[in-house]
């Protein structure tokens, strides 16, 4: 009995060995397993992380593409308003020759109307001259300018 005591220890005390080293192996593999677990939780979430940025990068794109939209319609707007303002100019420097050109004739016109004027005035004061000569032959008419003007009924230089 000694004997079979002594193998019945025996095989407990290895099955004891066996069982704790069964023990041991599940906490390593669990432990692994957990790591792993750990590991793809891990990588899902970086997955996540990088379809939410490609998500991002794809409306930034779009973003960027409606800029640079913008931006040739702006440029486009800004060159055409920059032809109408060149035609504008050119109109306008076109319209200050005319307006000086009528000036200018309209000074010519305004001079050339004062000397037919002052013709007139001279033809006028003459022929007027002439005629009182005839209907008061006796009247010395020579003190008669036609430059003066009667002040206090006397005849002034203007």
């Amino acid at each position: 009995m000694v004997h079979e005591e002594d193998h019945l220890r025996h095989d407990t005390v290895k099955l004891l060995g066996q069982a704790f080293a069964l023990a041991c192996l599940i906490d390593v593999k669990a432990r692994s397993k957990t790591a792993e677990d750990q590991r793809i939780k891990e990588n899902m979430e970086l997955h996540k992380a990088m379809e939410h940025l490609q998500a991002k990068i794809n409306q930034l794109s779009i973003l960027y593409q409606e800029v640079e939209q913008l931006q040739a319609e702006k440029t486009q707007e800004a060159l055409s308003l920059a032809k109408e303002k060149n035609k504008f100019s050119n109109e306008v420097k076109g319209l200050k020759k005319v307006v000086t050109r009528k000036g200018e004739d309209l000074a010519k016109a305004i001079d050339s109307f004062k000397q037919d004027a002052a013709q007139s005035y001279l033809v006028g004061f003459e022929a007027a001259l002439e005629q009182a000569m005839v209907v008061h032959p006796t009247i010395d008419f020579s003190t008669l300018d036609p430059t003066k003007t009667v002040v206090n009924r006397k005849l002034v230089e203007d």
